[in-house]
């Protein structure tokens, strides 16, 4: 959160093991990246698998360093991804971000399994199925 009480990702947890991270427009800083990564880092914290839903629609481009860092936390915190995240669904609604989420996975390869949707419908059934919960047929 920055001074202004903005921030960069809002993480719902309310349907959990469905967790929502909503990735806002606001202008991306070291401190509200940092902030991002830390409260990813919380999930791990209560001990159970999750299946994560990132919400990407009013993302603005971000500086090549973030891509990188997130390539690097991804490589770095692997055996975490692996222990309690079972998947993540992408909201991607411009091709810019599409070629942005390629960028960090040829930097590094996701762990887990991951699509990219355009609605938080089709991102909930996906999330639903990899954790082996009822989905509407």
């Amino acid at each position: 959160m920055n001074r202004d009480g903005k921030v960069f990702a809002e993480v719902f947890e309310d349907n959990r093991p469905i967790v929502f991270i909503k990735i806002t427009s606001v202008k991306l800083t070291d401190k509200l990246f940092d902030s991002y990564l830390e409260d990813v880092e919380k999930l791990w914290r209560k001990d159970e698998r999750y299946f994560l839903i990132m919400d990407f629609s009013d993302v603005s481009f971000p500086k090549l360093k973030y891509i990188r860092k997130q390539a690097d936390w991804i490589k770095f915190r692997e055996k975490e991804i692996l222990t309690y995240c079972r998947g993540i669904a992408f909201i991607v609604n411009r091709s810019i971000v599409r070629m942005i989420l390629k960028t960090v996975f040829v930097l590094q390869e996701s762990p887990v399994p991951y699509m990219v949707f355009s609605s938080v419908e089709e991102a909930e059934e996906y999330g639903k199925s990899l954790l082996g919960l009822d989905v509407p047929a």
